[in-house]
């Protein structure tokens, strides 16, 4: 060992040793639900991006209009509860965790 090593060395830790731990599926699905969370605020930001780009068409009825709004209600539902912009992306992204949590348990159980 030499003078100036303080921790041991990684080395020795192997990912197949990780593998067979149940701590590296607990993390694996910690990770999986933060992704789910990512890609809901990733969203949200799109389509409150979208909103400020497109806001004096709004009123605009069309078939274009019609499928935007069906495809923002359903990859976004919490714009039903009404148009605050600045915390859509937030609470967009923990609806999109809950859904992660509840998907990857299902999964989890099934496997």
């Amino acid at each position: 060992m030499g003078q100036f090593e303080i921790l041991p060395p990684l080395r020795r830790l192997d990912s197949s040793m990780l593998r067979d731990n149940e701590n590296y599926r607990g993390f694996r699905m910690k990770r999986r639900i933060v992704l789910w969370a990512m890609v809901g605020l990733l969203v949200g930001c799109v389509w409150v991006a979208y909103a400020f780009a497109t806001a004096p068409d709004i009123e605009q009825r069309s078939a274009a209009n019609t499928v935007v709004q069906v495809l923002v209600y359903v990859t976004c539902p919490i714009i039903a509860v009404g148009p605050r912009f600045y915390w859509i992306p937030l609470v967009n992204a923990a609806t999109y965790a809950l859904l992660g949590f509840a998907w990857e348990s299902i999964r989890k159980i099934s496997n």
